[in-house]
This record gives structure tokens, sequence and C-alpha cells, in this order.
């Protein structure tokens, strides 16, 4: 049995994913609860939105745990999207929440901004952006380990958020920093450098947050994989059915989160004999050949004799954003 197949090592990967979401979780409210707590302390708008967004990454992580068993099964009734889409799901749901933080810091920004600024203890924002991104720094390494063994979309998507918070703490520090070096006490700008650390954060969520966004709803929704893997699919099929007896073919190439599914529909010459043994057989191969591109791989591989049917099976299709192909030969 190869590692792809091995009940043990999904058990294992399973039991990583947990612990990387209860870590994502704990980390979140720690972030929160310390950044909530030092921003009504210093009265810092950055800070809090510091805050805010470990507030977000707990509520994903809790979610996650609570979503982690379904993920251990391929029925789940309770969950309507399944557990291939829990991924992405999640990921676009920290898409949203991050989305409203950042409208929310704004316009607190631009309030406090046209009231004349606050002035803030910048050595004290500093100390604390220093201890929370480094904090944030190893939490995002020590989640993209457990995302690259146990290849957890989640843990991912909570690897690069970690990273995305150690970042926009050093803004803080960087802008902070900056304004104490060279601007006197009495200037506007130090009165202002705690809205100035909050655009400037802003502008550095902004380009992962449309990338989350982007990348997230399309799996959520089967769209079709890029080319390059149904060029591989192509490639593997052709080698694979280079001796079958077939007079033309459909293919439907498509992914929901994690999951992969491909459908071969095989026209038969009328004088084919390849018989439900035979076809098993060329199952069986294409399997084998599929099986280690993806980890999850839904295969759905039928013969017919008349054209009709296999045209039929993906009628309309392309139209929802599925690949497919037709052959005729």
């Amino acid at each position: 049995m190869s590692a792809m197949n091995d009940p043990t090592d999904d058990t294992r990967r399973r039991g990583l994913e947990q612990r990387g979401m209860l870590i994502t979780a704990l980390g979140g409210l720690c972030l929160a609860v310390s950044g909530i707590g030092c921003s009504l302390w210093l009265e810092s708008d950055a800070i809090l939105l510091v805050g805010m967004l470990g507030t977000a990454d707990a509520l994903i992580g809790l979610t996650a745990l609570r979503v982690a068993p379904g993920l251990e099964s391929r029925d789940d009734g309770d969950l309507s999207f399944g557990h291939a889409a829990l991924g992405p799901l999640l990921q676009f749901a920290r898409g949203l929440l991050v989305t409203m933080l950042v409208v929310w810091a704004l316009v607190a920004a631009s309030q406090a901004a046209l009231l004349g600024g606050t002035l803030v203890s910048m050595s004290r924002v500093v100390g604390y952006a220093l201890v929370a991104g480094a904090g944030c720094l190893g939490f995002g390494i020590s989640m993209f380990g457990l995302a690259r063994r146990s290849d957890s979309i989640i843990l991912g998507g909570a690897a690069r958020q970690w990273l995305l918070l150690a970042g926009i703490l050093g803004v803080i520090v960087v802008t902070f920093g900056l304004v104490r070096l060279f601007q006197p006490p009495e200037a506007d700008l130090v009165r202002h450098a705690d809205q100035l650390a909050v655009v400037l954060m802003v502008v550095v969520l902004l380009p992962t947050l449309f990338d989350i966004l982007r990348g997230s709803r399309w799996p959520i929704i089967g769209r079709a994989p890029a080319q390059a893997l149904r060029e591989t699919v192509e490639r593997v099929l052709a080698d694979v059915m280079s001796e079958v007896p077939v007079s033309g073919h459909t293919l439907r190439v498509g992914r929901l989160g994690r999951l992969a599914y491909v459908q071969f529909y095989g026209v038969l010459d009328d004088a084919s004999d390849l018989d439900a043994e035979r076809q098993d057989v060329v199952r069986a191969r294409l399997y084998e050949r599929l099986r280690p591109l993806y980890r999850d791989l839904a295969l759905d591989v039928a013969f017919t004799r008349d054209p009709v049917w296999s045209e039929r099976s993906v009628r309309g299709l392309d139209r929802f954003g599925a690949s497919v192909t037709v052959r005729r030969l």
C-alpha cells in the first residue's frame, strides 16, 4: 500500500491539522486579548487593528476546529459544501472578515485625523509591536511546517496570515521609529503617526486580501483547474489510452478545493472486444497514474458504443466553468 493510501498516514495528517488549528485559535485569542487591551491603554488604533485581526484569526481557528472532524469523513451529510471545499471556504471567510476590519480601520483613522490626531507613547507601541511581531513570525513558521507535513490547505492559509500579521506589526515599528527619529516632539506628524501607521498597514494588507478573495472563490464553486493541470491529465490519458480501441472520447476535469474530479467517456469501435475485465484494467492504470498528482481524486471512467451518450455526459458544463474536451477520431 502506498503512503498516499495509508490510513495511518491519513490519521497522522488529520491529527497534525487539528493541532495546527488549535494553535492558531489559541494564538489568535492571545493576540486579540493583548492587542485590544494594549490599544485601550495606549489609545492606539494601529494596535487595535492588530487585536481585531487576531480576533478574526481566533474565530477562523475555532470554526476550523469545529469543522475538522468532518474532514475525516467522505460522507459529510451535515456540511453542504463537503470536506473538499472547507479549506477555500475558510480562506474566503477570513478574507471577508479582514475586508470589514480594513474598512473600519480606515474610517476610524480618518475620523481621528480630522479631530487633530492622537498623541500615543511611541516607545510602548513599538515595544508591543516588536514582541507581538516576533510571536506572529514564530507562529507563521511553525504553521508552515505543520501545513507541509499535513498537506492542509487550512493550515497553509493560517501560516500566510500569521506572517502577514508579523509584516504589519513590522510596519508599526518602522513607521513610529522613523517618525520619532526624524520629527521633533511638537511636529504635527507625531500626533498623526498612529493614523499613518494604520494607512500603511492597510496598504500592506490589500494585495494579500485581494489574492485571498480571488483565489479562494473559484475552488468553492468547482471552477475548472489551471491549464497546466488539464494538460497533465490529457497527457496521462493519451499514454494510457494509446492501446485502447476508441474512436473518440469526452473528458471533464474539475477541482473542488483539494478534490480533483476526472470524468472520461470513451467511444468504442464497433469491432472492439473491450470487455468489463479489461475496462477495469484501464481504470486501474489511469488511477495509478493520476493519484500521485492529487491527494484526493475522484475518477469516473466509462465506455460506450454510441457517441451520443459520451457527448451528453458533458453537455452544457462548459457554461459553468468546467473544463470539457471532446475528441472525435
